[in-house]
């Protein structure tokens, strides 16, 4: 039962007693009445007395006597139908606010009744002057961080089923000490709303620490004007009624007394049951996350532990097999003839660098014109200055060519170091063909150049010192293969 139940139920108790009452003295009157004048004169009345005759005999009388105890109240009649709800008044301008009363025990929860649409929201109010903000209460010390449980896969939310009852409350942990408050920033304008995302699974509750002491309350700030009411909802469902206890038999009606003073209310009736709970509703947007806290001083570091014995050297492992070039077959873009620079019986020869300690067995060039018969060789060498280089490493001799790629093996494999640079060359005396390459390089250098061409030559054998100092500014496509 509300509020607004128990006073109509109160009133109705009213205002039959005050029936009863003047009832009742009316009977009292009445029987003074009888008193005073004979049987016969009341017996020959035509009919009820006037009102005049009424007031005569009402003024003949004494001063009426002491009233009676009042009767046992009768049965509360069934309740009317409940009238048509009236317009509702302008709202009165608001009265100063009076001292907070004593909360009353809260009653049981009746039941719910279906909620109404939502009318249109009036206009916002300008906001008030915010009052000075509260001495803070000194923090406690923080609990221990729980694990991070793993996070699951978000899936759609699902409908939200009827809540449960709610568990007891688990000891709070104590708060940590909070970090320094930094200065707050300007305010940003607020950016639009973005839509809200679907709801991951809740991951457990961490324990909470104990509450601070609460800090002083800042003075309240000056009322915002009130925005304008909107349109009242739709009134929800009126909850089924309670049964109406049996009326009891009425009574012999009093003459009617002088109304008496209003009695004393009677004593609230009993609460009725709680009404089952209402659906959940939807859940609020996260709120901000506070600012962190500072990170606490690092820790004192240890004394350095004793160096432990060298372990034995491990054996010398096998060379791995790799792949070095002089340059990438996709940026080539010229055709180096083979008396490149009119040289006669001419090598030409490139810089290359693995970067790693490598074995190869093969070397390959690209041929782009073959040309008829003649002498072909490939080598590697290893430059020992700025203008001479050793061969280390020779192939087979061929007499002919194949288009494209062209690979010859070398009569021993060579293991090449990861830390130094090596020139591949190409020993070409077949007439009219060309060799893919490109055009690069520069001359004048300290270190070993990066292509050269050597003359007067009849291929190459291991232990060769060959001159690098002339160059002529073009590379050829040169790799080791393993």
């Amino acid at each position: 039962m509300n509020k607004s139940d128990g006073d109509k139920h109160r009133k109705i108790r009213l205002k039959s007693l005050k029936r009863k009452r003047y009832f009742k003295k009316s009977k009292i009157l009445k029987s003074k009445r009888s008193a005073k004048c004979p049987p016969s004169v009341t017996a020959a009345s035509p009919g009820p007395l006037s009102m005049m005759e009424l007031m005569q005999n009402m003024a003949a009388m004494g001063m009426p006597g002491a009233t009676g105890a009042a009767g046992l109240m009768g049965s509360i009649g069934i309740i009317g139908p409940t009238g048509a709800t009236g317009v509702m008044g302008s709202i009165g301008l608001m009265g100063s606010i009076g001292a907070t009363g004593a909360t009353g025990a809260t009653g049981a929860m009746g039941t719910v009744g279906l909620m109404g649409s939502i009318g249109v929201a009036g206009a916002t109010g300008t906001t008030g002057v915010m009052g000075s903000i509260g001495l803070m209460g000194s923090i406690g010390a923080m609990g221990a961080t729980g694990a991070t449980g793993a996070m699951g896969s978000i899936g759609l939310m699902g409908s939200i089923g009827a809540m449960g009852a709610t568990g007891a409350t688990g000891a709070m942990g104590s708060i940590g000490l909070m970090g320094s408050i930094g200065a707050i920033g300007a305010t940003g304008a607020t950016g639009a709303m973005g839509s809200i995302g679907l709801m991951g699974s809740i991951g457990l509750m961490g324990v909470t620490g104990a509450t601070g002491a609460t800090g002083v309350m800042g003075s309240m700030g000056l009322m915002g004007s009130m925005g304008a009411m909107g349109e009242m909802g739709l009134m929800g469902t009126m909850g089924l009624m309670g049964i109406t206890g049996a009326t009891g038999a009425t009574g012999v009606t009093g003459a009617m007394g002088l109304m008496g003073l209003p009695g004393t209310p009677g004593l609230p009736g009993a609460t009725g049951a709680t009404g089952a709970t209402g659906a959940m509703g939807l859940m609020g947007l996260p709120g901000t996350p506070g600012l962190p806290g500072a990170t606490g001083a690092t820790g004192a570091t240890g004394v350095t532990g004793a160096t432990g014995p060298a372990g034995a050297t491990g054996a010398t492992g096998i060379a791995g097999t790799g792949f070095i070039e002089t340059l990438k077959i996709g940026d080539l873009n010229a055709q180096i003839p083979f008396n490149a620079g009119g040289g006669n019986n001419e090598a030409i020869g490139a810089l290359a660098f693995s970067g790693q300690q490598i074995t190869i067995s093969r070397i390959a060039a690209y041929v782009t014109q073959l040309g008829s018969t003649g002498v072909f060789q490939m080598a590697v060498l290893q430059p020992t200055s700025s203008s001479q280089s050793t061969v280390i490493g020779v192939t087979t001799v061929a007499t002919s060519l194949q288009a494209g790629l062209f690979i010859l093996p070398l009569t021993a494999p060579v293991i090449l170091s990861g830390d130094i640079t090596y020139h591949l060359a190409v020993y070409n005396q077949i007439n009219g063909s060309n060799l893919g390459g490109r055009s690069t390089g520069t001359t004048g250098l300290v270190s070993p150049p990066i292509n050269f061409r050597s003359q007067n030559l009849s291929g190459f054998t291991i232990g060769q010192s060959v001159n690098t100092s002339d160059s002529i500014l073009l590379s050829p496509w040169l790799a080791g293969l393993p």
